[in-house]
């Protein structure tokens, strides 16, 4: 995996201590570590898809600003990308 999308799964079993790792010899803790590592491996991802998207929202706010700042696109304004149609909305 690349350094910009690391392997989720393999950090979150990086960050077990002994505890959880010891849940994960007993039988009746074992499903409740699997889960409770599914939920946290679920929160990184949530957390780096959302850095993803608000670095996006960032350079395309950039890109509107240097197209009006040069004069063009007559449609570029502040809220412009939200009056394009989005298919199946």
């Amino acid at each position: 995996m690349s350094t910009e999308n690391p392997d989720i799964k393999g950090k979150v079993e990086e960050s077990r201590d002994n505890f959880k790792k010891l849940e994960l010899l007993i039988p009746g803790l074992r499903g409740y570590r699997q889960r409770e590592d599914v939920r946290v491996a679920d929160e990184l991802l949530r957390n780096q898809m959302a850095d993803r998207l608000d670095r996006a929202r960032a350079s395309l706010e950039s890109l509107r600003r240097k197209v009006v700042g040069a004069g063009g696109l007559l449609v570029a304004r502040p809220g412009w990308l939200s009056d394009i149609p989005v298919a199946g909305a």
